[in-house]
């Protein structure tokens, strides 16, 4: 299903908008949004791809805590202010259209107990980071990060300040990771890991503290 309108837009500042698709389905959403105070939420088994131009025209939090949430636009992401990824959802990097740059103010980011990616690199040279804050949540030990083609660019310092217990960064798939910043153990409380799986290369850029294997 598609919502592609260029000629009618979508207001919903100080609002709710709860998007869902079924299992194996996908819901395209490219119309013009605008508002604030927006909060936006991905659900359902399904994939939604938002496709539009929505950098700062858009100013809220996503929640994404189920499927998958795809972005296929280079500033589909722009207007999110705070990114929660939670439960078993993927954040999807498309950037067939151009490069996304993914850098929300503020990034939570919650552990789960199974390898689906919490964040994918599906096509394309794109990059996430936050401005100002990340928060690690518990659900489970494991952080997975996948690229499936292209290069993923992660500058997200990784575990260091995560809920005490052992924690596992998972990188994995076919494309690219670049781990621009620091995969660390906590301070004091833990010892973490990092697992490398799949023919994709893994880049260590910068200068680690982590233990484990």
């Amino acid at each position: 299903v598609s919502l592609v309108d260029g000629n009618r837009g979508i207001n919903i500042s100080g609002t709710a908008l709860n998007l869902s698709a079924a299992s194996g389905s996908t819901f395209r959403l490219s119309n013009p949004m605008s508002g604030s105070g927006v909060t936006v939420t991905a659900n359902g088994a399904g994939t939604v791809e938002l496709a539009g131009d929505y950098g700062g025209s858009l100013i809220g939090v996503l929640n994404v805590s189920v499927g998958n949430l795809r972005a296929a636009y280079p500033t589909a992401l722009g207007g999110f202010a705070t990114i929660n990824l939670s439960g078993t959802a993927t954040l999807q990097l498309d950037g067939s259209n151009g490069a996304l740059a993914v850098a929300p103010l503020n990034l939570t980011w919650s552990g789960r107990n199974s390898l689906i990616p919490a964040i994918e690199n599906i096509s394309g040279s794109n990059s996430i980071a936050y401005g100002l804050s990340i928060t690690w949540n518990t659900g489970g030990g494991i952080f997975p990060i996948q690229s499936d083609a292209g290069t993923l660019t992660v500058n997200i310092p990784m575990l260091g300040t995560a809920p005490a217990g052992f924690r596992t960064a998972l990188f994995s798939g076919s494309g690219n990771i670049a781990m621009a910043a620091t995969v660390d153990d906590n301070p004091g409380t833990t010892t973490n890991n990092v697992i490398k799986t799949g023919n994709g290369t893994l880049t260590l850029q910068a200068a680690n503290t982590y233990t484990g294997g």
